[in-house]
């Protein structure tokens, strides 16, 4: 196998399985909600007057809502076989 073919057959390798920016928003997208929903959780207990809870339930509620988009597009992509799972950290 010459040098020529290796490097190829590595860049075909890793071609296939690159992440799209679109998936690893999607990603990003899922992980936010689930400390949106974590924050709502803490705040709600910890909260001192109705207007928190009144926001914390309002964060909660948004978060429910992008989180089943987001579930949504990601089963959409995996269905177009879009999808690669991203093996980075993830960071916000």
């Amino acid at each position: 196998m010459t040098l020529e073919t290796i490097i190829q057959t590595t860049f075909n390798r890793k071609k296939a399985i690159a992440v799209k920016p679109c998936d690893t928003n999607i990603n990003r997208t899922l992980k936010l909600v689930d400390e949106m929903i974590a924050l709502a959780d803490q705040g709600d207990v910890e909260r001192e007057d109705v207007g928190c809870g009144i926001m914390y339930g309002i964060l909660r509620d948004a978060a429910y809502r992008l989180k089943k988009i987001a579930e949504q597009e990601k089963k959409a992509h995996q269905q177009k076989g879009w999808w690669h799972e991203d093996k980075r950290k993830i960071s916000t």
